[in-house]
């Protein structure tokens, strides 16, 4: 590129020409992600099967992905596809999303909770007993996420996942048991430190398009630690 006009303006135009690139292919309806979709062919055979059975559209499928599993003696194929039209494509394009379980011989297909399976975990924060509460200085060692191994399972005939804790969950809080006022305006708090561990299993699955939560694989303790206090200041308004 030659530039003949001064070398501190020609400096300039050069940085916008590397940050922008020249003419329209720099613009911004250019930057980030575009819509992109496979030939149904290039599925493996259960996920067509899933595609078909579950009539999603044929020329709009982004990806398929099939894992054979054997949950309790019998084969199936969890399915994962991402279809429909491209969405928020400027920052990276994102799709539906259809989760399966299909039997090895396609005499059925059970639908899994979605939209993926890792993001079921995180619907367990709003689940007791791991639901956060409002008590003084709650706090929990490490996340779900980081915690739990999710894998496809079968339970009482249903089809789902099963999120497994790799270790126990520990939460802690404040529990306050009597306050009282002092003559400095103060408000002194007397409790104590309670802990709580779960651990164990959790299995969920679809039923009637519901999510169902089975809990009664989860063994939870609770602890009381020695008496402590808090303190509040009383302001004046």
């Amino acid at each position: 590129m030659l530039c003949l006009i001064p070398l501190k303006s020609c400096s300039i135009i050069l940085l916008l020409f590397l940050i922008f690139g020249y003419g329209t292919k720099g613009s911004a309806q250019e930057i980030g992600d575009i819509p992109a979709y496979i030939d149904l062919s290039s599925c493996a055979d259960p996920a067509q099967y899933a595609i078909q059975e579950r009539k999603l559209p044929m020329r709009q499928i982004h990806s398929c992905q099939s894992s054979l599993e054997r949950l309790q003696g019998e084969e199936f194929y969890i399915v994962r596809i991402e279809y429909g039209s491209a969405q928020d494509c400027p920052a990276g394009c994102f799709y539906e999303h259809f989760l399966a379980a299909v039997k090895a011989d396609k005499s059925a297909m059970i639908e899994l909770p979605g939209p993926t399976a890792e993001h079921i975990v995180s619907l367990l924060y709003a689940e007791s007993p791991f639901r956060q509460t409002h008590a003084r200085d709650y706090q929990c060692l490490g996340s779900l996420e980081s915690l739990t191994e999710v894998k496809a399972a079968k339970d009482d005939g249903h089809i789902g996942w099963q999120i497994k804790l790799a270790r126990p969950y520990e939460c802690s809080w404040f529990s306050g048991e009597r306050t009282t006022v002092t003559q400095d305006n103060k408000l002194v708090h007397t409790g104590r430190i309670m802990k709580k561990f779960v651990n164990g299993s959790v299995f969920v699955y679809l039923d009637n398009n519901a999510i169902r939560w089975g809990f009664d694989k989860l063994v939870m303790r609770q602890t009381e630690g020695r008496e402590e206090t808090r303190i509040d200041v009383i302001t004046k308004k």
